[in-house]
């Protein structure tokens, strides 16, 4: 096995440090976008929600008149 110089350990741990900082800056970005998808998700979410609820009554409503007009 070879001995390594101290010139080839820092060209290796440069070389490592690049890769980190790369990564890291990559893992950033991928964070944010996917905070965006939440949020957006969460939106997305709350108003279906709040259709569903505005909706359910008013259908509810028009079924039973139908049905009691239906079987009169």
């Amino acid at each position: 096995m070879e001995k390594l110089t101290n010139q080839t350990l820092r060209h290796i741990l440069s070389d490592i440090h690049k890769d980190v900082k790369s990564l890291t800056e990559i893992a950033t970005k991928t964070n944010g976008r996917l905070t965006k998808l939440e949020l957006w998700k969460s939106y997305m979410q709350g108003g279906l929600a709040v259709i569903i609820l505005l909706l359910i009554p008013i259908v509810l409503k028009f079924a039973t008149e139908w049905v009691s007009a239906y079987f009169k």
